[in-house]
């Protein structure tokens, strides 16, 4: 963790492209992103603000006691996924199973699907709404506390947001960087107020904490950083951040990592500001998910090929998650079952023993599977 103050003056198999279908689905629109004022949180006038301008200030906020787990590393965390997937079809159990969607989207770090999550919703669920985009932005705990509209209650000293940027929209060119801006107004730390304002154009990522009543307050901020970029560097005020010694600055990612900020009366906001790097990472991509799964899949299933030390119940599990979803056959399998000769032809394999980055895959299918339920 770094404190900072203020300072002075890809080959893979393309199963995917058999028919697990890839979108930019959920919120997106072409709507302008421009700012118009909803209460304490300014959003883009986007489906996402327009959604938000269906919270009142006395809207009660509701949201699932699901604790959500980690994708990337729990056997149970599929099992939820897997239950909520089936539930989310049916009008006595979909609430809770979005909002259960919505959290383990949100910790595996999938925004887009966490903001399609945010659509099912709908503008006439004005509580869940409530209850959910503030833990997007300004990007509170888990187990922090929410008022009327949303409203966060008073943070303790030292506590971390996680803000998360606003949806692109549907006319953003795929790897181009939109300008997109979201502000909390009258945020309170103890007896402090301050607001926070994020937002990313083509110079970066760049926070703003604005000191408006109260004694100085430590605040820490993570910020994020646009799918397919790394932070590749931060500045507090233009003050450059050391990544730490014997750390490397090329291979460092700033994206989620704590900054302590101390937040004091002063003329001008703090700035936390980050610059951007695409990340070259090739995965595969796929047809409408409104098309059919194709014969190959639904005839013999998927085969998720993975290295046999790496197996475990992690992947059973997600296996099995596939399964039940989709309606196919899926099982985990080496490398050597994919390049044995003479058998019988083989599921349709996904390729994660040759991934650059098998989590950024295995995050792919699960976002190409969500879609294709959404969308249904």
């Amino acid at each position: 963790m770094l404190s900072v103050l203020r300072s002075a003056p890809w080959a893979i198999a393309a199963a995917l492209t058999l028919g697990l279908g890839l979108s930019t689905s959920g919120l997106a629109t072409a709507a302008p992103a421009q700012d118009t004022p909803r209460g304490w949180l300014d959003l883009p006038e986007d489906p996402l603000g327009r959604l938000w301008a269906s919270v009142g200030a006395e809207t009660a906020p509701w949201r699932s006691t699901h604790v959500a787990g980690a994708l990337a590393t729990e056997e149970a965390a599929w099992e939820d996924w897997r239950r909520a997937m089936k539930q989310v079809s049916a009008s006595e159990t979909r609430r809770e199973a979005v909002s259960v969607l919505l959290g383990l989207a949100t910790r595996d770090g999938r925004m887009e699907d966490a903001y399609g999550w945010i659509g099912a919703f709908g503008a006439g669920d004005a509580q869940a709404l409530a209850g959910s985009i503030p833990y997007l932005f300004p990007g509170l705990d888990p187990e922090a506390q929410l008022g009327g509209g949303g409203r966060p209650a008073p943070l303790t000293e030292g506590a971390l947001l996680r803000p998360q940027l606003p949806p692109r929209s549907a006319a953003a060119l795929i790897g181009s960087i939109e300008n997109r801006r979201i502000t909390a107004r009258g945020l309170r730390a103890g007896g402090t107020t301050f607001d926070m304002m994020l937002k990313v154009d083509g110079s970066g990522v760049i926070a703003e904490l604005t000191h408006v009543t109260g004694d100085p307050i430590t605040i820490r901020v993570a910020l994020p950083a646009p799918a397919g970029y790394r932070l590749k560097s931060v500045y507090v005020d233009w003050e450059l951040q050391e990544p730490g010694e014997g750390i490397e600055a090329a291979q460092v990612d700033w994206a989620g990592t704590p900054l302590t900020v101390h937040v004091a009366p002063s003329e001008d906001p703090i700035s936390l500001f980050a610059r951007l790097e695409r990340r070259d990472l090739a995965l595969p991509t796929a047809p409408s998910a409104r098309a059919p799964l194709p014969g190959s899949i639904t005839g013999r299933g998927l085969l998720l090929v993975v290295p046999e030390e790496e197996q475990g119940p992690r992947w059973t599990a997600m296996a099995r998650a596939f399964a039940d979803v989709l309606g196919v056959p899926a099982r985990v399998g080496s490398p050597a079952e994919v390049l044995r000769e003479g058998a019988a032809p083989l599921p349709t394999a996904l390729r994660f023993d040759l991934a650059a980055d098998p989590e950024a895959l295995r995050r792919r299918v699960t976002h190409a599977i969500e879609v294709r339920l959404r969308e249904r």
